[in-house]
């Protein structure tokens, strides 16, 4: 008589994994926002960087801690060859290595079959963290240049009048690019652009065009 083959069932509630998953994906963005995004940050993958690069790994089933955590880093030190970035600091590269470790835990705790949605979760939560700090700083920005048009002009029609324009409310003002396109410069006058290049040489904080997408 055969003996009976048992197989044990363990239960998993990705519920439950959700706040290792969140930590992994505040993880992910420490080190996002100290490394550099791509040159345009208009798409998903731009905004995420190299924290982009390794989950795509992951989703790969490429699950090698050291390996995926040089991988990041490797994508990180490219993008220094095309344009000035900073080196990794050790703070940044302590939030990757938590965050692999703990999206690595929580795949490793969780059957295969939950492993997409888990990616898909830090995924989209992380590409949600960085986006919603990328709308504020940007917002931000727009309440200063309202200001530094209120000081210098007061009312909409003083600087409708300066710029030979209609001028919407000043509320409503839209924050410009830093660098204009050849013919977005033929639509402005010599006073606006002034004005534009004045404001972005009065900020204490770094802002690039790609901030402002």
């Amino acid at each position: 008589m055969r003996k009976p083959i048992t197989v044990e069932v363990t239960s998993f509630d990705l519920n439950n994994a959700e706040p290792q998953i969140d930590a992994a994906v505040k993880a992910f963005a420490e080190y996002a926002e100290q490394v550099p995004a791509a040159k345009s940050t208009r798409s998903k993958y731009g905004l995420l960087g190299p924290s982009g690069k390794a989950i795509t790994e992951l989703k790969a089933g490429r699950y090698h801690r050291d390996s995926l955590i040089g991988y990041t880093l490797r994508t990180h030190e490219s993008a220094r060859t095309r344009r000035w970035v900073p080196e990794p600091q050790p703070e940044a590269i302590s939030a990757l290595e938590r965050a692999v470790d703990q999206i690595l835990e929580v795949l490793k705790s969780a059957p295969k079959p939950y492993h997409s949605e888990i990616l898909d979760r830090l995924h989209y939560g992380l590409y949600y963290r960085l986006r919603r700090k990328q709308i504020e700083r940007k917002e931000a920005l727009r309440q200063k240049w309202v200001q530094f048009l209120e000081k210098r002009y007061k009312t909409k029609e003083a600087i409708g009048e300066a710029w030979k324009r209609e001028m919407p409310e000043l509320d409503a003002a839209i924050l410009p690019k830093k660098q204009a396109t050849a013919t977005r410069r033929q639509g402005r006058s010599a006073i606006e652009q002034k004005d534009i290049e004045e404001f972005y040489a009065s900020l204490t904080e770094p802002f690039t065009d790609e901030d402002n997408e």
